[in-house]
């Protein structure tokens, strides 16, 4: 799981490069750093693994159909399912 973990953090940071915005890449760097020990974590509950590898397909081939209406959909959902999930089962205080 944690080699799974590290690629699905090696597969946002080529989406960002990507977009060749220097100033995302530069936060984005520095979040991931925090974000780490909580998406390793949710990869674990609630099959969240095989949720997450489900939207990278769905967003890599809007991205490949160049649909950017579409991707960027995609990236909200899966953005805000993680969200909802760490607000629901991750005890941040």
């Amino acid at each position: 799981m944690t080699e799974y973990s590290e690629a699905n953090i090696r597969f946002h940071a080529s989406i960002i490069k990507l977009s060749h915005c220097e100033l995302i890449a530069q936060m984005t760097d520095s979040l991931f750093m925090h974000v780490r020990a909580i998406r390793h974590r949710a990869m674990f509950e609630d099959d969240r693994c095989q949720r997450s590898i489900e939207d990278h397909r769905r967003i890599v081939t809007a991205l490949e159909a160049r649909d950017p209406g579409e991707a960027d959909r995609l990236v909200r959902e899966h953005t805000m399912a993680l969200h909802e999930h760490v607000e629901r089962n991750v005890d941040l205080a």
